[in-house]
């Protein structure tokens, strides 16, 4: 723990570095093999995620569709075209995923920094097995009230609903605790909820989806925004408006600092009601002010 403060302290960008601190502790446990005091729990642990390959180097929407431009849909196997332009390319290509490329380098880095002599994890760790621990972390951490990633045994193998859920996993200063919300029957799943969730982020970070899912929404590029922008202004001008502003990929960068993530668009709400979150209608906003609008704004701010 000692030795790996540094790295939760100074995470910088990129994979979260707290969540990384918990991979690397797993990982140490997971190579001391039968002497770690967690190898029960190490054990109950899936053998590989292979519901999550959507973090390769070379992610399913990189390849080119077998037969050119028809697209064979029959039957239920995953085809790599599926995945093109949606939430779930967009959140890969943020680089924040802990078994990602950036995170498997990432812990690479640490063992060679902070344990040249390879006390604390040996040499001749592969990169599956990186992937492995990071995975571990992504797909069933909790997140601690101090800020921090928690593995809880048994908490973590609830499976999620979106909005049905029977029990929560409440967090004390010295201990955690799970309670029932309502009446369970003998036999009955005992289901938690992991947060408000689109599909394509429980598919990224847990290789699953819920159908129906009130939490369910669109995760737009800042492209994708630029564009949009730039299309309503070309309609715009039809009907003697403004001319398009120059600056709308300037813009973009200043209104998207500080989201927590790509923009969300539910498409289960009204649009003018949460369904679009106040810091994006912000940011749709900024992008169609015509400039002497823009730079009043910006002369105020």
């Amino acid at each position: 723990l000692n030795i790996l403060r540094p790295c939760a302290l100074f995470a910088g960008e990129g994979p979260a570095g707290k969540s990384l601190v918990v991979a690397m502790l797993v990982l140490r446990e997971h190579c001391r093999g039968d002497a770690s005091p967690f190898e029960t729990y190490l054990r109950s642990l899936p053998e590989s995620y292979s519901t999550m390959p959507l973090l390769d180097e070379r992610p399913p929407w990189s390849t080119a569709c077998a037969d050119g431009d028809h697209m064979d849909v029959s039957g239920y196997e995953d085809k790599p075209w599926m995945y093109r332009g949606t939430g779930v390319s967009l959140l890969a290509r943020s680089g924040a995923a802990l078994s990602g490329p950036a995170g498997i380098r990432r812990m690479r880095d640490w063992m060679e920094e902070l344990d040249p002599d390879r006390r604390w994890w040996p040499a001749g760790i592969t990169d599956d097995a990186l992937r492995w621990c990071a995975a571990s972390v992504q797909s069933r951490a909790h997140s601690s009230k101090a800020g921090g990633t928690i593995l809880i045994p048994l908490a973590d193998s609830f499976n999620h609903s979106p909005s049905n859920p029977n029990a929560e996993v409440v967090q004390e200063e010295h201990f955690i605790k799970v309670c029932a919300l309502c009446d369970i029957a003998p036999g009955e799943e005992v289901l938690i909820s992991y947060g408000a969730f689109s599909n394509a982020e429980l598919l990224f970070n847990a290789g699953f989806t819920c159908w129906p899912n009130e939490h369910d929404c669109l995760l737009l590029s800042p492209p994708a925004l630029v564009a949009a922008a730039k299309q309503r202004w070309r309609c715009r001008q039809q009907d003697k408006a403004p001319p398009l502003p120059p600056d709308l990929d300037r813009r973009l960068q200043l209104l998207i600092q500080g989201l927590p993530g790509p923009p969300r668009l539910s498409a289960a709400m009204p649009l003018l009601g949460a369904g679009i979150p106040p810091s994006v209608v912000t940011l749709l906003a900024g992008l169609l002010l015509g400039d002497d609008r823009w730079r009043e704004v910006m002369e105020v701010d």
